[in-house]
Parts: structure tokens; C-alpha cells; sequence
């Protein structure tokens, strides 16, 4: 499957050369192909890895939660909403894919080894492994973007 690089999105090109996360996580049109992604990713793992009916939108409840634990929230403007976060943690997702830092399959990946077989079962449950599978998603990303020094204000 051939990957859009950065260069092939002109729409997107200040974005994604951006070297700012606080820039990257303010941004909406990065957000919403992030929510596309994102649900891509948990759906895909979902019914293709865990064999469970459904796709599933993921809840803002998690990613905003994920970005919490995962240590982002000093990124994000002060004040921002639950959704906002977790457009976010969406915009941050797309950055990382369209900047070749990780790969869709890396990510369902990282999610199936944190969400078991009966986490899908009960609601309340699979929110919570959700929240846990995308915080060690948005580690692994703030690792490669320290690593590979993409963000200047990333400390």
C-alpha cells in the first residue's frame, strides 16, 4: 500500500512541516483525518485482530484520558475540552503517519497488545483498555519524536 507522504498532501504542507506540537495539536484539518485514522485503526484491530463485531468511533473519553496519561496535556492550550483533546491526540496521530514515525499496522499493533479479548465485552471496560492502548500508541510517538528531534518544543 503506498503511504501519502507530506509532500503529496500541498493542503497540508505547513502542518505537517510544522516543528511545533503545540501547532499540531491545535490543528483541525490534521484532526480530522486523525479521527478517520484513529477509528481505522481501533476498528481494524477490533474486528480483524479480536474477531468482534462493529466498528466503533473511539471515545474522546480516551483519547482525551491517553493524552493525560501520557504526559501531552502541558501541550494543549489551557482550558481545552475533553474533544478538544482529543482532536488533538487525532491531529498528533495523522502528524506521525503522513511523517512516516509510525506505521497504521505498528499502531493496531501497540492496540491489540493492550486490549484483551474480554476488554470488549463490557462498555465501561473497553473504554478504559482503549484509553491504556492509545496512551502507550502516543508514548511510542513522543519517544520517536524526541528521538528523531521533530518537535523544537517538545521537552
Amino acid at each position: 500500500m503506498h503511504i501519502p507522504n507530506k509532500e503529496a498532501l500541498p493542503h497540508l504542507s505547513g502542518i505537517l512541516n510544522s516543528t511545533s506540537i503545540k501547532e499540531v495539536v491545535k490543528s483541525t484539518e490534521l484532526a480530522q483525518i486523525g479521527d478517520f485514522l484513529t477509528n481505522f485503526i481501533y476498528t481494524t484491530m477490533r474486528i480483524g485482530i479480536k474477531g468482534k463485531k462493529g466498528s466503533i468511533h473511539v471515545w474522546d473519553r480516551s483519547l482525551a484520558n491517553a493524552a493525560k496519561d501520557a504526559g501531552l496535556v502541558k501541550y494543549f492550550p489551557n482550558r481545552f475540552k475533553r474533544d478538544k483533546m482529543a482532536d488533538g491526540v487525532e491531529a498528533l496521530i495523522a502528524y506521525a503517519y503522513f511523517n512516516s514515525v509510525i506505521s497504521l499496522s505498528e499502531m493496531i499493533d501497540i492496540l491489540s497488545s493492550w486490549i484483551g479479548d474480554d476488554d470488549t465485552i463490557d462498555k465501561k471496560i473497553e473504554v478504559l483498555a482503549c484509553q491504556t492502548a492509545f496512551e502507550k500508541v502516543l508514548k511510542t510517538l513522543l519517544n520517536r519524536f524526541k528521538r528523531e528531534e521533530i518537535f523544537k518544543d517538545l521537552n
